[in-house]
């Protein structure tokens, strides 16, 4: 086995597996239950922690997401993942004072992000593999998504296309990331903006609740630090300007559903408070700092 962001072949063992393959329910986005199929192996050389996954397991969560239905969960807090958008694009939008032009966004789903950057001047493309998500932003925000395989797509664009490509909590759930990120270094423009989000395994957070942080789910494969995302993003031609923790919208309905997932008592007693109604109307902003927020520029020279 070989370091998929440093090719070493030296790992210690992160965590041992709590769930088996045939465990695999089918997936939504919105998964509030901590779990994980495999060992986690974590890299001794960049500090990249991966799950050992074989082919069929890849195999399976890739058709169950493709053929995943509606998440209500998702769609329920659709104003508060608007409002999120809207936070992130102030900041994107300070790399572009002038003018803007073509936005990607990768692993798009329904079509929040986007449509929040088409209202804000950005000529926008998305790419997803759910076919329920890439309906859904047809029907929502009239959003013509292409439908398909993140990498295979990508490649039929041309290079040099766009000034800005998005990946917000995606590159965790690929096989092979640096296969991505080389590939986007030849779709972006040159001076290009790469904008990543991604839990940070080595946080505070993530080490309090150890095998219990929400992060911690079947479909990421897996989770990156400061350190192992500089090393993939370097390795790929990139220079990162901002390193930033992510804040998001939540509400309190939201919340406690997350909480439920958990099994410390205060946490699922929590959970039971906000499952209310009254609670969706009530949103406020959440940073655990756990969340990389990444602002990398395409190098000329890889």
């Amino acid at each position: 086995m070989q370091c998929i962001v440093c090719t070493s072949e030296h790992f210690s063992e992160f965590y041992k597996t709590n769930v088996t393959a045939k465990d695999l329910k089918r997936y939504q986005i919105t998964e509030n239950t901590p779990r994980f199929y495999g060992a986690m192996l974590k890299c001794r050389l960049c500090g990249v922690v991966s799950i050992t996954f074989d082919t069929p397991y890849l195999t399976k969560l890739l058709t169950n997401y493709k053929h995943s239905g509606q998440d209500v969960v998702y769609i329920a807090e659709e104003q508060q993942r608007r409002r999120t958008a809207r936070n992130l694009l102030k900041k994107i939008n300070t790399f572009f004072p002038d003018r803007k032009g073509k936005l990607l966004e990768l692993g798009c789903y329904i079509g929040s992000f986007l449509f929040e950057a088409k209202c804000s001047g950005w000529e926008v493309y998305g790419i997803d593999l759910s076919h329920w998500a890439a309906r859904e932003a047809q029907r929502r925000y009239n959003l013509s998504i292409h439908n398909g395989d993140a990498i295979q797509t990508l490649a039929q664009f041309s290079d040099h296309s766009f000034e800005v490509i998005v990946a917000l909590d995606f590159i965790e759930h690929l096989p092979k990331p640096q296969e991505l990120i080389d590939l986007l270094h030849k779709k972006l423009k040159p001076g290009g903006l790469f904008i990543i989000t991604t839990p940070d395994i080595n946080s505070i957070t993530a080490r309090l609740f150890g095998k219990q942080w929400y992060a911690i789910v079947p479909s990421h494969l897996h989770y990156f630090s400061k350190s192992s995302i500089r090393y993939l993003l370097e390795n790929g031609g990139f220079t990162i300007t901002q390193y930033k923790y992510h804040t998001r919208y939540f509400s309190l309905w939201y919340l406690g559903y997350r909480l439920s997932g958990f099994s410390f008592p205060l946490a699922r007693f929590l959970g039971g408070i906000f499952n209310s109604e009254f609670f969706k109307k009530i949103s406020i902003p959440i940073n655990l700092f756990d969340e990389l927020e990444i602002y990398a520029r395409k190098n000329e020279k890889k």
